[in-house]
């Protein structure tokens, strides 16, 4: 009995000495980590500053290549833009008739130059089936129905005896101004019916 109980009071120092050993390890362990951190994770506020980081900006959105509706918007410009030009483009070619019949009106000194304009505009607007075949008053009536401004009387009775060169007038040339103007106007604003241009 005596051997069993000192074997166990061995036994009991052993443990006690195992678990203050063991304690005192992990305390120490313990002790190293906090100080490490305390080093490492918390310097001072000076060398803190240096730590820090500027802030990361992201790059500009890039302008190219646009985005797919971009080429949508694009092309639907493009294509109105050149629509638009297209029917510029038409009505000054369709319209070259009027400028040259102004060129030559500022050029012509009498009645009977200012009615063979007035005839040949006719002739580039209307079909010349229509337009040959209209004299005297007929051509005159004919004139009127195709601009929103009526002939003068000085200037209808000038297109009726002054296209065979005689003018009964003693104020030859104002009444020439007025056939001149009303010729201009007529050149410029005239529009020729549907069915006439059909013919």
């Amino acid at each position: 009995m005596t051997c069993l109980a000192s074997a166990i009071e061995s036994l009991k120092v052993a443990t006690s000495q195992f678990y203050l050993s063991l304690g005192t390890n992990v305390f120490v362990s313990i002790h190293y980590t906090y100080v490490s951190y305390r080093t490492h994770e918390m310097p001072d506020n000076a060398s803190s500053l240096n730590l820090l980081h500027d802030i990361a900006i992201p790059p500009d959105v890039s302008f190219w290549p646009p985005a797919p509706g971009w080429y949508v918007v694009l092309t639907t410009i493009l294509i109105a833009t050149c629509g638009y030009a297209w029917r510029k483009w038409q009505h000054w070619s369709s319209n070259a008739y009027r400028r040259v019949a102004l060129h030559q009106l500022d050029a012509a000194n009498n009645v009977p130059q200012i009615g063979e304009i007035l005839r040949r505009t006719a002739l580039a607007a209307a079909p010349r089936s229509v337009v040959a075949e209209k004299q005297g008053r007929a051509w005159l009536d004919w004139l009127s129905l195709q601009c929103d401004k009526p002939i003068p009387d000085v200037a209808r009775t000038q297109l009726v005896t002054g296209i065979y060169g005689r003018t009964n007038s003693t104020d030859a040339d104002v009444t020439t101004e007025i056939l001149r103007n009303y010729a201009a106007y007529w050149i410029r604003f005239h529009q020729v019916t549907r069915d006439e241009a059909d013919c």
